[in-house]
């Protein structure tokens, strides 16, 4: 599961059990949607922090080691590449209807 998606699960939780009920109705699905979709900028803040993207950057840079230790500048763009990503995923997750990407299709 991704950040987003940890973020929103106790919501939809909560009210599969407050309903019991096994899925999520699409009627209140689309209603959340909204609600998230007003406050977008916040919930993004809340859930893909500077922290959180330099976190990730460190995990890359462990791995690749792109320029790790000559330029900051590389360091920068990989942790604004992770929030652009970020940025990115709410939005998919958020819209109405939900955007998806086909893993299949990308080279």
């Amino acid at each position: 599961m991704t950040l987003i998606e940890n973020h929103f699960l106790p919501v939809e939780a909560s009210l599969l059990e407050a309903s019991c009920s096994q899925r999520m109705d699409l009627t209140i699905s689309n209603v959340l949607r909204k609600k998230y979709q007003s406050n977008w900028r916040k919930i993004l803040s809340k859930v893909i922090s500077k922290q959180t993207c330099t976190d990730i950057m460190m995990k890359v840079q462990g791995v690749l080691a792109i320029a790790e230790n000559e330029n900051e500048q590389m360091n920068q763009q990989i942790v604004d590449f992770v929030n652009k990503c970020g940025e990115i995923c709410m939005m998919m997750m958020i819209s109405d209807p939900p955007l998806v990407f086909d893993c299949r299709q990308i080279g």
